[in-house]
Protein backbone atom coordinates (compact mmCIF):
# COMPACT_ATOMS: atom_id res chain seq x y z
CA UNK A 1 0.00 0.00 0.00
CA UNK A 2 1.19 3.57 -1.01
CA UNK A 3 1.08 5.85 1.90
CA UNK A 4 2.91 8.82 0.47
CA UNK A 5 -0.54 10.87 0.32
CA UNK A 6 -1.96 9.65 3.30
CA UNK A 7 -2.03 12.71 5.80
CA UNK A 8 -1.49 10.11 9.14
CA UNK A 9 -0.33 13.14 11.35
CA UNK A 10 -3.69 13.01 13.20
CA UNK A 11 -3.45 9.24 13.27
CA UNK A 12 0.25 9.54 14.95
CA UNK A 13 -0.78 12.43 17.54
CA UNK A 14 -3.70 9.92 19.13
CA UNK A 15 -1.47 7.18 19.25
CA UNK A 16 1.18 8.77 21.00
CA UNK A 17 -1.31 10.65 22.96
CA UNK A 18 -3.01 7.04 24.01
CA UNK A 19 0.36 6.03 24.62
CA UNK A 20 1.53 9.10 27.14
CA UNK A 21 -2.40 8.46 28.85
CA UNK A 22 -1.74 4.75 29.33
CA UNK A 23 2.07 5.39 30.16
CA UNK A 24 0.22 7.93 33.30
CA UNK A 25 -2.25 5.61 34.65
CA UNK A 26 0.75 2.51 34.73
CA UNK A 27 2.56 4.76 36.49
CA UNK A 28 0.26 5.66 38.75
CA UNK A 29 -0.77 1.75 39.09
CA UNK A 30 2.74 1.03 39.48
CA UNK A 31 3.07 3.10 43.49
CA UNK A 32 1.07 0.13 44.85
CA UNK A 33 2.27 -2.12 46.63
CA UNK A 34 4.54 0.51 48.02
CA UNK A 35 8.33 0.22 48.41
CA UNK A 36 11.22 1.52 47.19
CA UNK A 37 11.69 0.11 43.39
CA UNK A 38 7.78 0.55 42.67
CA UNK A 39 8.13 4.46 44.00
CA UNK A 40 11.40 4.76 41.67
CA UNK A 41 9.41 2.95 38.71
CA UNK A 42 6.37 4.98 39.13
CA UNK A 43 8.44 8.30 39.05
CA UNK A 44 10.16 7.50 36.03
CA UNK A 45 6.92 6.24 34.31
CA UNK A 46 4.80 9.15 35.29
CA UNK A 47 8.38 11.66 33.87
CA UNK A 48 8.04 9.28 30.99
CA UNK A 49 4.39 9.94 30.32
CA UNK A 50 4.82 13.96 31.31
CA UNK A 51 7.65 14.21 27.96
CA UNK A 52 5.86 12.14 25.79
CA UNK A 53 2.05 14.64 26.40
CA UNK A 54 4.64 17.87 26.08
CA UNK A 55 5.72 16.50 22.74
CA UNK A 56 2.17 15.97 21.68
CA UNK A 57 0.20 18.63 22.92
CA UNK A 58 3.07 21.67 23.55
CA UNK A 59 3.65 23.40 20.04
CA UNK A 60 6.91 24.20 20.90
CA UNK A 61 8.64 21.43 23.70
CA UNK A 62 11.32 22.65 25.50
CA UNK A 63 15.00 22.66 24.76
CA UNK A 64 15.76 20.25 27.41
CA UNK A 65 13.48 17.99 25.78
CA UNK A 66 14.72 17.92 22.44
CA UNK A 67 18.58 17.77 23.26
CA UNK A 68 17.81 14.84 25.56
CA UNK A 69 15.45 13.06 24.31
CA UNK A 70 16.30 13.58 20.62
CA UNK A 71 16.29 9.53 19.85
CA UNK A 72 12.08 10.29 20.47
CA UNK A 73 12.27 12.15 16.62
CA UNK A 74 12.58 9.47 14.87
CA UNK A 75 10.26 6.48 14.20
CA UNK A 76 12.97 3.92 15.56
CA UNK A 77 14.18 5.57 18.59
CA UNK A 78 10.39 6.72 19.54
CA UNK A 79 9.05 2.75 19.05
CA UNK A 80 12.57 1.68 21.54
CA UNK A 81 11.00 3.84 23.91
CA UNK A 82 7.71 2.51 23.63
CA UNK A 83 8.45 -0.79 23.85
CA UNK A 84 10.73 -0.51 27.27
CA UNK A 85 8.27 1.89 28.84
CA UNK A 86 5.85 -1.42 27.54
CA UNK A 87 8.14 -3.68 29.25
CA UNK A 88 8.53 -1.79 32.16
CA UNK A 89 5.40 -1.57 33.17
CA UNK A 90 4.16 -5.32 32.41
CA UNK A 91 6.81 -6.65 34.59
CA UNK A 92 5.13 -4.67 37.80
CA UNK A 93 2.65 -6.68 39.72
CA UNK A 94 0.59 -5.77 42.35
CA UNK A 95 -3.10 -4.53 42.39
CA UNK A 96 -4.32 -3.66 39.12
CA UNK A 97 -2.27 -5.64 37.42
CA UNK A 98 -4.74 -6.38 34.45
CA UNK A 99 -5.60 -3.09 33.83
CA UNK A 100 -1.97 -1.98 33.83
CA UNK A 101 -1.29 -5.18 31.78
CA UNK A 102 -4.05 -3.93 29.28
CA UNK A 103 -2.16 -0.74 29.07
CA UNK A 104 1.37 -2.27 28.60
CA UNK A 105 0.31 -4.15 26.05
CA UNK A 106 -0.98 -1.28 24.01
CA UNK A 107 2.13 0.51 24.24
CA UNK A 108 4.09 -2.42 23.12
CA UNK A 109 1.88 -2.72 20.18
CA UNK A 110 2.61 1.35 19.54
CA UNK A 111 6.14 0.85 20.02
CA UNK A 112 6.39 -2.33 17.43
CA UNK A 113 4.80 -0.55 14.70
CA UNK A 114 6.74 2.74 15.30
CA UNK A 115 9.87 0.49 14.95
CA UNK A 116 8.29 -1.43 12.10
CA UNK A 117 7.38 2.21 10.35
CA UNK A 118 11.25 3.42 10.44
CA UNK A 119 12.01 1.00 7.63
CA UNK A 120 9.06 1.92 4.99
CA UNK A 121 10.35 4.92 3.06
CA UNK A 122 6.73 6.22 1.77
CA UNK A 123 5.63 7.01 5.49
CA UNK A 124 6.52 10.69 6.29
CA UNK A 125 7.13 11.57 9.91
CA UNK A 126 4.43 14.51 11.33
CA UNK A 127 5.43 17.73 11.87
CA UNK A 128 6.14 17.66 15.50
CA UNK A 129 8.80 14.85 14.34
CA UNK A 130 10.97 16.52 12.45
CA UNK A 131 13.13 19.31 14.17
CA UNK A 132 13.30 21.61 10.99
CA UNK A 133 9.85 22.20 11.74
CA UNK A 134 9.91 23.09 15.40
CA UNK A 135 12.66 25.82 14.94
CA UNK A 136 15.43 23.79 16.32
CA UNK A 137 18.14 24.59 13.89
CA UNK A 138 21.08 26.35 15.30
CA UNK A 139 21.00 23.61 18.16
CA UNK A 140 24.24 21.63 18.42
CA UNK A 141 23.58 17.86 19.38
CA UNK A 142 25.02 16.58 22.09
Amino acid sequence: MDWAGCDLTYIFKLSNIIVGACTALGGILSFFPISLSSLIISIYTILFAAIILALEIHPAPPITIQTYFSFLYSFLGRGVFYVFIGALLLLQDGPGYVLKAIASWLILAIGGVYAVLEFIPSVQKPENMVIDSLGFDDIETV
